[in-house]
């Protein structure tokens, strides 16, 4: 399926993402809010440098060369001013005039830019080549993994979906690229905990298991965006679900206890027809109120403001 059509397809609409669902962690409101008025908005700059080193990836994964990335993606440069020397910006009429018409020459493909393609083909060089073992592992994972693989699954009458980047028998692989200058184990886990990573990995776990019966292992590539463009495999298994063999029970880790809490809502929102704000976190009180009582800082507790007069 194009990845046009599994975000913005209308007949998708109704199938909730892990993007989507992780806005209940605003707020059950938000999520609402989103949804009702066709979720978060997307410039043409960004759709523009959208995911042209996922695209190259899934395309060595599934044809073993560029074709697939070629046969979805142009590249647009905009136009120059001659009185300038330089393109015409994003916002003016000359730039949105060209996008339009090679848009036209090119139906149903995506656009980027050359130097999109020449760091992504940059940074994927550096993963395979020049990473030591971590190359090693990955290119086993492209050889063995199929790409961008569209599912929808039905939960308690209600529809979900997840795309996968990479997905072989038994894992399910996201790459990630990072702006660090390290890849330390606290740089790593403050990203993952920062964009909540480990809820995405566990909803794409749980409803993979649904489809299959197994609880798949699931991993981050990290790789950073700058030179040296530095990779590292990192595994989920203390944040999502974790099962070590056949006999034991599936571990979750704090992501996955904070999944199903939410999915939990989500199911209580959608059978109420009701979505509330952000006091939903706040335990009510023996007379039904809810008021946020807040853990004062400690550095605020160290810091108070003393007056000293003659």
């Amino acid at each position: 399926m194009p990845n046009e059509e599994y975000h913005r397809g209308e007949w998708c609409r109704d199938f909730v993402s892990s993007t989507q669902l992780k806005e209940f962690l605003v707020s059950p409101k938000a999520f609402d809010y989103l949804r009702r008025n066709g979720g978060k908005d997307i410039s043409l700059e960004a759709s523009m440098k959208g995911s042209v080193y996922h695209a190259i990836l899934a395309s060595i994964a599934n044809t073993g060369c560029l074709d697939e990335f070629e046969k979805e993606y142009f590249v647009f440069e905009p136009p120059i001013n001659p009185a300038t020397g330089a393109a015409y910006g994003i916002a003016t009429k000359k730039y949105q005039e060209a996008y339009q018409q090679a848009l036209n020459e090119h139906p149903g493909m995506e656009s980027t830019s050359q130097a999109e393609v020449d760091l992504a083909n940059t940074m994927i060089d550096a993963l395979l080549c020049h990473c030591g073992s971590t190359s090693e592992s990955v290119g086993q994972l492209l050889q063995w993994g199929t790409s961008e693989i569209s599912h929808f699954v039905e939960y308690k009458g209600l529809g979900f979906k997840f795309r996968t980047d990479l997905k072989t028998s038994h894992k399910i692989v996201d790459w990630k690229t990072i702006a660090s200058k390290d890849l330390h184990e606290e740089t790593i886990a403050s990203q993952i905990n920062k964009l909540n990573y480990g809820f995405s990995a566990a909803f794409y776990q749980f409803f993979n298991h649904l489809v299959t019966g197994e609880w798949a292992e699931f991993y981050w590539v990290f790789q950073q965006k700058e030179p040296p463009y530095d990779a590292v495999i990192v595994s989920a298994d203390a944040w999502a679900y974790c099962k070590l063999d056949d006999e034991s029970p599936v571990y979750k880790g704090p992501s996955a206890i904070e999944f199903e809490n939410t999915l939990q809502q989500y199911l209580i929102c959608n059978e109420k027809g009701h979505y509330p704000g952000a006091e939903v976190f706040i335990q009510p009180n023996i007379k039904g109120r809810r008021v946020m009582n807040l853990n004062v800082p400690s550095y605020k507790r160290n810091n108070i403001r003393t007056f000293y007069n003659k």
